[in-house]
């Protein structure tokens, strides 16, 4: 028997919201892209919501900070500080951060998270 607690739906996994947002800014799937090539992609509309609905932008910034496999540091380096950039539009309580890390984009992404179950 399952146990409905550690039971993720498919469209809530990690990965996908990097797809979904891929979707909303091309009009198409992302065929045969690794996701540190998705992330090139959709990183500098990161931020704006026209383009990626803010709680699909909290998965993808947290995604891309934490989970992507990037093909070497200098892509990490790179699409990871334009995430990071981003994070100043997506989490407003990083609005007047000059420089903003991991561990808060962790932080916050970890609250919100909770206060969304609640």
């Amino acid at each position: 028997m399952e146990n409905k607690e550690n039971f993720i739906r498919k469209e809530d996994q990690p990965e996908n919201s990097l797809k979904r947002a891929y979707m909303l800014v091309h009009n198409k799937e992302p065929e045969n892209l690794a996701d540190w090539e998705i992330v090139q992609k959709i990183v500098e509309v990161l931020g704006d919501q026209n383009w990626i609905p803010s709680d699909l932008a909290r998965e993808c910034l947290y995604n891309i900070v934490h989970s992507v496999d990037y093909p070497d540091k200098d892509t990490k380096k790179n699409l990871v500080l334009m995430a990071e950039d981003a994070a100043r539009s997506i989490f407003p309580e990083l609005s007047s951060v000059e420089e903003v890390h991991m561990d808060q984009i962790e932080y916050l992404y970890n609250k919100w998270k909770k206060d969304k179950k609640e």
